[in-house]
């Protein structure tokens, strides 16, 4: 899977042109629009990874890929504040009961602590399932379906899939540290390796969704997630 995960970016006609526009996109996501194209783009990754092709989509049918980053958005975006929620109000709630810097209030501000990174590494292993299910139906409501999501997050080939994936992402950022002190080339550098990393993950995570058993991708209505659906 690594292999393949590390070549899928480049395995389409116009790959220089994919890679490109994803750079920039990523270097120019700080506009939120560019950002959500991103994502609706790495939505499109995992769907046709789930269905078999082994060709990296192209950057087409710009409104689409909008609706589709719309909808993961919404769903990455509730997961996120879902584990950032519940650690504040841990330690909201610690601060209140204490009142000072005893032992014991100590003690709770560390556990929110722990808290807050165990809800968020929960999240972000909870994230990339999700929003395969939502490319695949193109219902927002599929990022939340407990029934579809949990075979799949408790299956060996989505944890192994995951940690593939968290590799991709870690090795770019140490790629993106090692220019990040040069000024301008660091953030471009950044942009393009964390793009091309970012389809590796995906494509991983996307391998993983399709060779589920509960469900035949390749029955699903293609047309589905070209429709707005909530």
């Amino acid at each position: 899977m690594i292999s393949e995960a590390i070549d899928y970016p480049r395995s389409n006609e116009g790959s220089v042109r994919t890679l490109l526009i994803g750079g920039l996109l990523a270097l120019t996501s700080v506009l939120i629009v560019p950002a959500i194209v991103l994502i609706g783009y790495f939505m499109r990754v995992l769907r046709s990874v789930a269905r078999g092709d082994e060709r990296a989509p192209a950057f087409e049918n710009w409104e689409g890929l909008l609706r589709e980053g719309v909808r993961g958005s919404v769903v990455a975006l509730a997961y996120a504040l879902v584990s950032a929620v519940g650690a504040v109000v841990f330690v909201g709630g610690a601060l209140a009961l204490t009142g000072d810097a005893t032992a014991v209030g100590v003690a709770l501000l560390v556990i929110g602590g722990l808290l807050w990174v165990a809800l968020s590494l929960a999240a972000a292993y909870v994230t990339p399932a999700a929003l395969a299910n939502v490319a695949e139906s193109g219902r927002i409501g599929a990022g939340f379906d407990v029934a579809t999501l949990s075979p799949v997050l408790f299956s060996e080939s989505y944890a192994t899939a995951w940690l593939v994936a968290a590799g991709f992402v870690l090795a770019g950022g140490v790629v993106s540290g090692i220019f990040a002190g040069i000024p301008a080339v660091g953030a471009v550098v950044a942009a393009f390796v964390g793009f091309y990393a970012g389809v590796a993950a995906y494509y991983a995570i996307g391998r993983a969704w399709g060779d589920r058993e509960e469900v035949d991708v390749a029955e699903i209505d293609p047309e589905t997630v070209s429709r707005p659906a909530a």
